[in-house]
């Protein structure tokens, strides 16, 4: 239903809104911004240092446990660490930190 991101030109474009753009109070968005839109997904911006922050040092907590995971098991090749990740990791992931949404309804 929504994404949290920072304001990295990935997810929100750089460019100045055209005067077209701003007579009609809009902006210009980048390809991720409208794609979402497109899905019906609410995009929100980290709007300060702190709650960018928190999305990097998932990101970076994420990335560094994997690669430590990976290590430990050996696994050196994309189809095993794939593999790891669908049946192993996401799994163990998930238990750990997702909340269960109030209704199952999928929204894809």
């Amino acid at each position: 239903m929504a994404v949290y991101c920072d304001k990295h030109t990935t997810y929100k474009s750089p460019k100045e809104p055209t005067v077209e753009e701003q007579l009609k109070g809009k902006e210009s968005k980048s390809q991720f911004q409208r794609t979402l839109e497109e899905l019906g997904v609410n995009l929100i911006f980290a709007h300060s240092a702190q709650a960018k922050g928190r999305v990097e040092r998932l990101f970076e907590t994420v990335q560094d446990r994997l690669v430590k995971e990976l290590r430990l098991r050996n696994i050196s090749t994309i189809t095993d660490a794939n593999d790891f990740l669908d049946n192993e990791y996401l799994t163990k992931f998930n238990k750990q930190f997702c909340i269960q949404p109030i209704k199952e309804d999928s929204f894809y």
